[in-house]
């Protein structure tokens, strides 16, 4: 090999590292971000739910790939692919124990979860407005 040869593939090796790195710390960012936002509307939906649920709690939980893998979720994420959805559990008596998970609910609690659920939303990513067709449709007349 000349000299020319060796130069181009040390300039390609170097290139190769550099966009390795970039897509490494794009990645990071995303994760970052990800998080980020989770933690807002967490927080968010929270309050939500005890605003319109008094004596409830509610919290959202962040799933990732280490949940199914025995694991309980908290250690670190390495990349997007790791989130594998969003987990709510809600108590409408307030006690710990009695948290349950969505298709525990009843349709009336549903509704008041996702309503919750779209607040908090939008407490983070205000639009100019919502429309809602019948949204109490499933709600008992205590929630309504």
């Amino acid at each position: 090999m000349d000299r020319r040869s060796i130069f181009t593939i040390q300039y390609l090796y170097i290139g190769d590292e550099k966009i390795k790195e970039l897509m490494q710390n794009l990645e990071m960012r995303k994760v970052e971000a990800i998080q980020f936002t989770f933690r807002q509307v967490a927080n968010n939906f929270t309050k939500v739910f005890k605003k319109l649920v008094p004596h409830g709690s509610g919290h959202l939980v962040l799933r990732t790939s280490k949940d199914h893998n025995g694991d309980n979720g908290e250690g670190e994420v390495s990349t997007s692919d790791d989130f594998t959805g969003i987990g709510i559990r809600v108590s409408f008596t307030g006690g710990d124990a009695e948290m349950r998970e969505m298709n525990q609910l009843s349709g009336g609690q549903k509704s008041l979860v996702a309503l919750a659920l779209i607040f908090a939303i939008q407490k983070c990513d205000p639009a100019p407005f919502y429309l809602f067709d019948e949204i109490d449709q499933a709600l008992d007349a205590q929630h309504r």
